[in-house]
């Protein structure tokens, strides 16, 4: 009889070969973020702890989260995190999963930022969702954030946003960030009428077609309410006539959006008095963002 390979190798192999078979896009990175999970690693020491023998418990762990991954729930919701600007953020099934293009968001945000002159600003992050664009800029731009409005419709969104901040931004005053359940612009007090200097937001923009042919690992398990919505129209007609009141004079909205839905925004946005459209491109070349901005 041959002695059982229980190193972390020969695991490491069989589940990489196993997600393979379910014809998953990476299988070799979803292995090893799996198992440098379970084993409590950074992912680059797999490499140099092949031999180690595993117990009977990490091989059930992995055997379990690989089972899982299989069928098509997302390595950030087994791992209970997703990386994002380079900050670990806690996500999971109540919040998108963040993606790379949202980095680029941050990117064109902090630029606005800079180029807005001296004094402290107010921000909106509206959909926040885990808050990795409001609490990344506040990280990013310390010097020039007064005010951060944290809002979202989901009470389950704003827990999860609640945890990243005060895990991520020990040194960030508790007062100087506020946590708005509402929607849209529902819940936010008319004090606030003209006071926001910068409105930002990744909110719904697949459309309803799109929708219905998103992979499993996305519709099954990431909130449709953040993803898309039965009347886009309607939607960003209150959104737009909403941001324009809170928008202190020339402030900047920016948004997230996708090539198919930015047309039907720019005359939206023109009707609801945002003016000076400005589309920027993804690092794959599609138009993926969107600013405006108040006149006067």
């Amino acid at each position: 009889m041959h002695p059982v390979d229980n190193t972390l190798l020969a695991y490491l192999t069989k589940a990489e070969d196993f997600l393979r078979k379910k014809n998953l896009e990476k299988p070799r990175l979803d292995a090893q973020l799996i198992f440098s999970h379970i084993l409590g690693i950074e992912r680059v020491r797999l490499f140099m702890e092949y031999d180690r023998p595993l117990s009977t418990e990490e091989i059930d762990a992995m055997r379990n989260l690989t089972v899982e991954r299989a069928a098509g729930k997302p390595i950030a919701h087994l791992l209970g995190s997703k990386e994002f600007y380079s900050r670990k953020f806690m996500v999971n099934s109540h919040v998108l999963i963040p993606r790379p293009e949202t980095e680029e968001l941050v990117d064109i945000a902090k630029d606005i930022i800079s180029r807005s002159g001296q004094g402290k600003k107010t921000l909106l992050d509206m959909g926040t969702g885990s808050g990795v664009i409001g609490i990344t800029l506040v990280l990013e731009k310390p010097e020039s954030i007064q005010k951060l409005i944290l809002a979202d419709i989901s009470t389950q969104a704003l827990d999860v946003c609640r945890e990243n901040f005060y895990r991520l931004c020990p040194d960030v005053p508790e007062n100087s960030v506020v946590f708005l359940q509402t929607n849209l612009f529902e819940s936010l007090d008319d004090s606030w009428h003209g006071q926001l200097d910068l409105i930002l937001s990744n909110p719904p923009y697949i459309l309803p077609d799109e929708y219905e042919t998103l992979e499993t690992d996305v519709k099954d398990y990431e909130p449709r309410i953040a993803l898309t919505h039965p009347d886009m129209e309607s939607f960003y007609r209150s959104f737009f006539s909403s941001a324009r009141l809170f928008l202190s004079p020339d402030a900047p909205l920016l948004l997230e959006s996708s090539p198919t839905l930015i047309p039907l925004l720019l005359p939206l946005a023109e009707e609801n008095g945002l003016h000076k459209p400005q589309i920027y491109r993804d690092l794959s070349g599609k138009e993926r963002f969107i600013s405006w901005q108040k006149i006067g």
